[in-house]
């Protein structure tokens, strides 16, 4: 484990620090592997990826465990991402919904700007990533914690999850058949 958190800072320190969004694309990119065979831009099955654990500890979460660590890691990502570009974070960082009153709200969005979907039973979970492109009935995002293939150790609802680029459904009407997620807001970083 001790060579995967020395591994995981070295990937960190070697992210640039130009945009928070161009930050994400190099996170999507990562091919490294930990000893677990895993990649460092992945939840990792048995044990708590340390790049993802690091992201939490620069942005004020210190006691985040490295073993068995399940917590969701999207809104830790992007804050990382933000403040690694030398941008404000939200006062809740790891919280998604911290982000709906974050930087300024946009009517036409741009690339990097942040997507924050709202769970259409609960209001306090959701999601957030950098806003790709939009159809009308669809965003397209890059983020943490997106489309996973396999189970983890976590348990039901928890899926083996990525940073990369993913499509979802903007859901105006917030019906839970067409997703779990609404896009509440679109907000330009400050």
């Amino acid at each position: 484990m001790a060579q995967d958190i020395k591994q995981a800072e070295s990937i960190a320190a070697s992210m640039p620090k130009d945009s928070p969004y161009h930050i994400m694309q190099e996170l999507s990119k990562i091919s490294e592997r930990g000893s677990t065979g895993e990649a460092f831009n992945t939840r990792w099955k048995r044990i708590a990826n340390p790049l993802i654990v690091l992201f939490f500890h620069d942005i004020g979460y210190k006691k985040t465990p490295y073993p068995g660590d399940c917590t969701p890691w999207c809104a830790a990502t992007v804050s990382w991402c933000l403040q690694r570009a030398g941008k404000k974070i939200a006062k809740d960082p790891a919280s998604s919904q911290s982000y709906l009153k974050y930087g300024l709200p946009v009517a036409k969005p741009q690339i990097g700007d942040l997507c924050v979907f709202t769970d259409v039973g609960n209001p306090s979970n959701g999601h957030v990533g950098f806003f790709v492109s939009a159809t009308e009935e669809n965003v397209t995002i890059i983020g943490g914690n997106q489309s996973g293939q396999s189970t983890t150790n976590c348990g039901p609802g928890y899926r083996q999850s990525i940073v990369n680029v993913t499509e979802l459904p903007i859901n105006k009407k917030r019906d839970r058949s067409v997703g779990v997620h609404y896009l509440a807001t679109i907000r330009r970083p400050a």
